[in-house]
């Protein structure tokens, strides 16, 4: 290595004390859902009285110690030791209603590492020094990596915790062609892996072309076969590449459910009734009206719940606009609100738009319901824990390279997912 005034354990501290508290703090801020979900506080009841007092930076599982899974109480049942009976107690004018309590359970996440990898020519490290090209190329690095993270992040908030971003429906005009149901999720030149649902048989694969009118992505090749439709996002390890299967979340797409399971709830058992969330059948677009939000808005204050976000993507909103105001004037009725975000508004409660939504789908959310479980900060995280260091290659030959990660450990945790909900359109013409 050349003798210049950088040195290994001065980009350690560039990296500790430079760059860490910023990439702490923006990898939670700027995505709309992460934005209105509680990062840290309390769980409040939905009787909006008790406060059972989990905070989100004090996680621990049940025997006091750090561990994997993330812990919290789930509200299954109320107290029917409830009812009017006449004053002087007899055979015939009834009982005292017999005692009974609130119904819990304990729900069990398994924390999920989410990680954000990165690399500078080792060169520039060897020969330049921190004042030159080296700290420029790691500044840039450092600067970008945290809001894709904060991307991801957001994005698998609304997904079902397999890890699945889109599925192939049909191949295309050609075997370098494939028609999803989705591609807000893909981008150009992203590897991905095709697989089946539970992430087996894996071919990589990267997107050269997206027809985002059609739906359809060119890759080198399609391969459907096995059941090999479901499209995740790529891990690497050398030469070998894996799928994300079961490794994201649990998003909204898990959580806003009358069937799925949760947290160790089986919903399909009476006992978790209280826990199926409102979930009505998708509405043609030809017949949605302001009604059906009336109708949701009701049934979850009947939940105990209290709406303060409707978060929706790009169609769901400008169709409720136009319905509510008249085309091209709902524009006028927008208010900025927290985070600065645009937003209509029923019932005073906020409607906002996030690209990460599924398309033609709105949730319905009281957001103090829902907590970030975050069981290690973002961090940096280098090779021996101390300094940079030259990255490995294939068959143990050295990449000119250091390489450092940033890595924190979450999941998406809900006191009452009986109280959430979700509409969904289907548009004309699909």
């Amino acid at each position: 290595m050349a003798t210049t005034s950088a040195t290994l354990a001065s980009y350690a501290t560039v990296l500790q004390f430079r760059y860490l508290p910023n990439m702490r703090s923006a990898v939670y801020t700027g995505a709309p859902l992460l934005d209105f979900i509680q990062k840290q506080g309390t769980f409040e009841d939905p009787l909006r009285k008790i406060k059972p007092g989990l905070r989100t930076k004090d996680i621990k599982n049940p025997s006091g110690g750090w561990g994997k899974a993330i812990t919290w109480d789930i509200h299954v049942g109320q107290n029917w030791g409830i009812g009017a009976r006449n004053p002087v107690q007899s055979a015939a004018n009834g009982y005292l209603p017999a005692a009974g309590s609130q119904d819990y359970v304990e729900a069990s996440l398994l924390s999920k590492s989410y990680f954000g990898m990165g690399e500078i020519d080792g060169n520039l490290i060897d020969s330049q020094g921190p004042s030159a090209a080296g700290i420029r190329a790691l500044n840039q690095e450092m600067k970008a990596i945290p809001p894709q993270m904060r991307r991801q992040i957001n994005m698998d908030l609304y997904l079902a915790g397999d890890g699945i971003i889109a599925t192939i429906q049909t191949s295309g005009a050609t075997v370098t062609e494939a028609v999803c149901d989705s591609v807000r999720n893909l981008e150009v030149g992203q590897p991905i892996v095709i697989a089946a649902n539970d992430g087996t048989s894996a071919v990589e694969r990267t997107i050269t072309a997206i027809n985002r009118t059609t739906k359809t992505i060119t890759i080198a090749s399609t391969d459907t076969t096995g059941g090999k439709t479901s499209i995740f996002r790529a891990g690497v390890h050398n030469t070998n590449y894996a799928s994300e299967a079961n490794n994201t979340l649990a998003g909204l797409g898990m959580i806003i459910s009358d069937t799925v399971d949760y947290a160790g709830l089986d919903r399909s058992e009476p006992a978790y009734e209280k826990t199926r969330s409102y979930v009505p059948p998708a509405i043609p677009q030809a017949n949605f009206s302001i009604d059906h939000l009336e109708d949701a808005l009701f049934e979850l204050a009947k939940r105990g719940a209290e709406p303060n976000l409707i978060v929706c993507d790009n169609s769901f909103y400008k169709l409720y606009g136009s319905l509510y105001w008249g085309q091209g004037r709902w524009e006028m009725q927008q208010k900025k609100i927290d985070y600065g975000y645009p937003s209509l508004e029923y019932q005073g409660v906020p409607m906002v738009r996030d690209y990460a939504c599924p398309e033609w789908t709105a949730f319905i959310l009281d957001t103090s319901l829902l907590t970030l479980g975050i069981e290690r900060d973002l961090d940096i995280m280098n090779a021996d824990g101390n300094e940079l260091v030259r990255m490995w290659g294939s068959e143990s030959a050295k990449r000119d390279a250091y390489g450092w990660g940033f890595c924190t450990r979450l999941n998406l945790m809900c006191s009452l997912p009986g109280a959430l909900g979700k509409l969904t359109i289907t548009p004309t013409g699909s």
